[in-house]
């Protein structure tokens, strides 16, 4: 059973993180129209001058806690949204 709900990662940490991982993305880009790619790298530089530690504060990450100006920037070169094809 196992193996099928997680098949590809590995294990079932490997798999959480992936579900989680593909939660959050999702959210930025259906919801807010964030480019997901920008925001990972964003994040993952910050966690990177932080010493491989996440930020002490999070809100620049944080869709409705950031300045217009910020979405803005974040919301450029956003992917299309499509409908997936019914037919």
């Amino acid at each position: 059973m196992g193996r099928k709900a997680y098949y590809g990662s590995g294990s079932v940490w490997a798999a959480e993180l992936a579900a989680l991982l593909f939660s959050i993305l999702m959210t930025l880009v259906h919801s807010w129209q964030i480019n997901p790619r920008r925001w990972l790298q964003e994040y993952l530089r910050a966690c990177a001058q932080n010493g491989q530690k996440p930020p002490a504060d999070l809100s620049p990450f944080l869709p409705w806690l950031m300045s217009p100006q910020r979405l803005r920037e974040l919301k450029a070169c956003a992917p299309a949204i499509q409908a997936a094809d019914t037919s």
